[in-house]
């Protein structure tokens, strides 16, 4: 009995035919016993084997019996071919002479010369040569017959189900590969729109409100650039320079945050309102200018030791102004009292925790970003408080831009000028305004 096999539409035709049953062929073998019958050539595209027996010598294996596995050890395979060494009959010319033979060697029809093992099967062609081996497909699961001129289709893309006519379909199921698509859609191709209620601004009411959240918004965002301004650029405007920067970060508030509202509406309510909110907008200036005066006041005693010791004897206010009136000489630019002790210019000691300290008191440590503005208004602040006990007795002095702003643009003009021609200053001015942003987030 021969044992199962596959095969395409045509073979099958060929087979089904009363003169080529191989019951029949079978039996007509006399030579040699149906059980001494030489396995077949092992070929890699199937890999299940029924051997034959006495009970199923006459009978033709079906599609499901193929399925019974059956492994076979190397040795077992060549010790049966040698016991069969005789010449079996093969099938050269169905029109002609009818001989069975299963192949011992590779032959033409077994181009690829794979070795037998579990994973191989058997097809059509181990027995008759007149059938070649099929090609196997790149997707490992497919089979063409092997005249296919065609190309094989890429790894993963499903062959076309083939049309049994005669055979019912295979119980054996494939795994196919499934690619997902991993291209990201380009500006060309259409995007579904975001789905959800769309977030509508509400309108821009004329007159501000303390509990609107679009008047707080526009608010926050102008003290914002305000606190800056103040920290890093200037901080001694006069009345009239805070007036016009309150304007300007009002107008910048309200066309970022009301980009759909009409530039005519924008401009009506920044008119309208600015006077109102100019207090509440510029009030860093003077949170900044008023932490600088207390902090110097505090700090000017011990750090130019402008109080005697307490057994020396010495008379305070005398001590005092003679101590004050050499600190802030005039003749002496920058300031005395600003040079460290190192002899650097703008590095004492007391000045820098002026600015460390009112930052942090007013809570603008994130803001900073460059001493340009902060240095000269601690070293005004300290020739202010300086000059309230220049008599030797303490005589209050108002700390505002008025009395100060020439000094302050001086010092400003100073630091912008020793910056942009003095490299060893620029560099070390540099790292001295790391050095603060560094310990402001650390306090």
């Amino acid at each position: 009995m021969l044992p199962a096999y596959t095969c395409d539409d045509q073979q099958s035709d060929f087979f089904s035919n009363d003169e080529y049953n191989l019951d029949s062929l079978f039996n007509e073998l006399t030579p040699h016993d149906h059980h001494d019958y030489p396995p077949p050539h092992p070929n890699p595209f199937y890999s299940n084997f029924v051997p034959p027996s006495a009970e199923t010598s006459n009978m033709l294996i079906t599609g499901e019996e193929e399925t019974h596995p059956l492994d076979f050890a190397p040795s077992s395979i060549e010790e049966w071919l040698n016991h069969n060494t005789s010449d079996h009959i093969t099938v050269d010319d169905p029109g002609t002479t009818l001989r069975l033979q299963a192949p011992s060697q590779p032959g033409p029809h077994d181009p690829d010369n794979v070795p037998f093992n579990a994973e191989t099967r058997l097809n059509i062609g181990d027995y008759l040569t007149n059938f070649r081996p099929p090609v196997l497909s790149t997707d490992g699961v497919s089979t063409f017959p092997h005249e296919f001129e065609g190309e094989p289709k890429p790894l993963g893309e499903p062959l076309p189900p083939p049309v049994n006519r005669n055979h019912r379909a295979s119980t054996r199921t494939h795994q196919f590969l499934f690619h997902p698509y991993s291209h990201q859609p380009g500006d060309h191709e259409s995007q579904a729109p975001e789905s959800g209620p769309s977030m509508v601004q509400p309108p821009l009411l004329p007159s501000y409100a303390v509990n609107d959240p679009l008047h707080v918004e526009i608010v926050r965002s102008a003290l914002d650039h305000v606190i800056d301004y103040a920290v890093n650029i200037h901080c001694l405007l006069n009345q009239k320079a805070r007036k016009k920067l309150v304007e300007e970060a009002l107008n910048n508030a309200v066309n970022s945050i009301c980009p759909h509202t009409l530039a005519g509406t924008r401009k009506k309510w920044v008119k309208k309102n600015k006077k109102a909110l100019y207090q509440t907008i510029s009030d860093p200036f003077r949170k900044i200018m008023t932490a600088c005066k207390r902090i110097a006041r505090a700090k000017i005693q011990t750090g130019y030791r402008l109080r005697p010791e307490p057994w020396s004897g010495i008379s305070e206010p005398e001590h005092q102004g003679k101590t004050v009136q050499d600190l802030i000489d005039d003749n002496i630019f920058p300031p005395k009292f600003s040079v460290g002790n190192d002899g650097h210019a703008l590095e004492n000691r007391v000045v820098w925790d002026i600015i460390l300290n009112a930052l942090q008191e007013v809570g603008y440590q994130r803001y900073l970003r460059t001493l340009d503005s902060m240095m000269p208004t601690a070293i005004v602040a300290v020739y202010c408080a300086l000059s309230e006990l220049s008599s030797g007795r303490l005589v209050d002095i108002e700390f505002g831009a008025d009395a100060f702003k020439d000094r302050y643009d001086a010092l400003q003009h100073y630091i912008n000028q020793k910056v942009a021609h003095d490299i060893a200053f620029s560099e070390r001015w540099k790292d001295y305004e790391q050095v603060t942003r560094a310990r402001l987030l650390e306090i």
